[in-house]
């Protein structure tokens, strides 16, 4: 049932191969924390042979489609070897920081603004080194508390260090400048919400646990202002393209055949969107959308 499942999740989303990282791995950590022997790993491998070949399937599927995956003039080992050139560990480091930008969206609802008021590089990244010692901070209290849980944790870790570390080989967005949400993060926030749900379990008792409690409603309520927000803005700004699509469907009959159309200058219609008409609409009647 899980091999289906991980098929079908890569069949219905191509990034669903990031998930993986860590069903590979905890097998493997989970078999070397039973019993740490050469015999062990290869249980743990065994266990993972089969994922491995899944995705593996999916690639040559992707490359047997013209595609690829990640640059097409290196691969992962000259990117690895490479520190200085692709700054990956710095990236690492900002989508960890980015990820967990707490201090800058209280900062923005404390001061009544909208909750990514602050989410900028600067703004962000200036708490780099407190959120980096949370999370360390964290990963030893239950790495020490809970060592029926450290094969577990150390999947966690690797897997979202590896997963971001592909947001960076695959060159889906600059890093450097792009602090607000972002798609790229889904897969690596389900990672994360593992690791702070086996640090609240581990701190949490008697004494602490209204406390934690506590913390974890004021996350509801900033994430709650956070989505309401986003959405909120979302429909306000593509509402003139969702006319404008009402638009070209209602008159798409009236398109003869080879035409090639130009729409705009305006925002809402870029070269995002005149590559969606052109596959989704204009493919039958071979029909071009340009914005020039």
């Amino acid at each position: 049932l899980s091999l289906f499942l991980f098929f079908l999740s890569i069949l219905l989303a191509h990034f669903g191969i990031y998930l993986t990282f860590p069903i590979l791995l905890y097998p493997i950590f989970w078999k070397i924390f039973q019993l740490f022997s050469f015999r062990s790993l290869l249980k743990g491998l065994l266990i993972s042979f089969p994922y491995v070949i899944i995705v593996v399937f999916f690639i040559l599927i992707q490359k047997l489609w013209g595609e690829s995956v990640g640059f097409k003039d290196y691969n992962v080992l000259y990117f690895l070897a490479h520190p200085e050139k692709y700054h990956y560990i710095e990236g690492i480091v900002r989508q960890l920081v980015y990820m967990s930008q707490y201090p800058t969206v209280i900062q923005a609802l404390t001061s009544k603004l909208y909750p990514l008021a602050f989410s900028d590089p600067i703004s962000v990244y200036k708490f780099a080194y407190p959120i980096l010692l949370t999370y360390i901070a964290g990963f030893l209290i239950v790495w020490v508390k809970r060592k029926k849980y450290r094969a577990l944790l150390l999947t966690t870790v690797s897997s979202l260090i590896i997963i971001l570390g592909f947001n960076i080989y695959f060159n889906r967005f600059d890093f450097l400048s792009d602090a607000g949400t972002n798609r790229y993060y889904y897969y690596p926030s389900i990672i994360l919400a593992i690791f702070w749900a086996l640090l609240l379990t581990t701190i949490s008792n008697k004494k602490t646990f209204f406390i934690i409690a506590g913390i974890v409603f004021v996350y509801f309520l900033a994430n709650a202002a956070l989505f309401r927000h986003y959405f909120s803005d979302v429909k306000r700004y593509t509402l003139p393209a969702n006319k404008l699509y009402e638009y070209i469907v209602s008159n798409f009959n009236r398109f003869p055949r080879d035409s090639f159309i130009v729409v705009g200058p305006t925002p809402y219609f870029g070269p995002y969107e005149t590559n969606f008409f052109t596959e989704q609409l204009g493919e039958k009647k071979n029909i071009v959308f340009r914005t020039e």
